[in-house]
């Protein structure tokens, strides 16, 4: 999407590096907190988190909104994965190797049905907008679910 931006499409890869470096401290960041906070609010936050750094490009079409949707992104990705993990080990204390193992299938699928997904949008579409805004309402649809979970 970056290469498309004319201002700034110089800045696509340098955008990888942001991201990349933003989620160099970020597994010890969230289990620190996860540590005190008990997995749940964490995992929410950082999806919250990620959902606007995925739509952030879009609501901030410039530097400014590449850059804070890399940080922001890149400093939640590795997080949510160890912080569902957790959590569903916390939920399911008797059986937590299947809830795990279902996890870990579902995120499978969704590694490979995702990027499908998205590759059909953008060849219809002609555009990152439509896929960005689907991801980040697949993001807000994970927080509504663990939200009604939790309560």
């Amino acid at each position: 999407m970056v290469k498309q931006m004319p201002n700034i499409s110089a800045f696509a890869d340098f955008s990888w590096i942001v991201g990349g470096l933003a989620a160099v401290p970020s597994p010890l960041l969230w289990s620190r907190w996860a540590s005190k906070a008990k997995y749940i609010k964490p995992l929410i936050t950082a999806l919250i988190l990620q959902a606007l750094g995925v739509i952030m490009p879009i609501c901030m079409p410039n530097i400014v909104g590449v850059v804070l949707g890399s940080i922001l992104f890149g400093g939640t990705f590795m997080g949510i994965s160890m912080l569902s993990l957790a959590a569903a080990r916390m939920v399911r204390q008797s059986n937590s190797n299947y809830a795990i193992a279902l996890m870990t299938g579902f995120f499978g699928i969704g590694q490979i049905i995702g990027p499908i997904g998205a590759g059909v949008i953008l060849n219809v579409s002609h555009s990152y907008g439509l896929t960005l805004i689907i991801s980040t309402l697949v993001l807000a649809l994970a927080v509504i679910t663990i939200g009604c979970r939790v309560h």
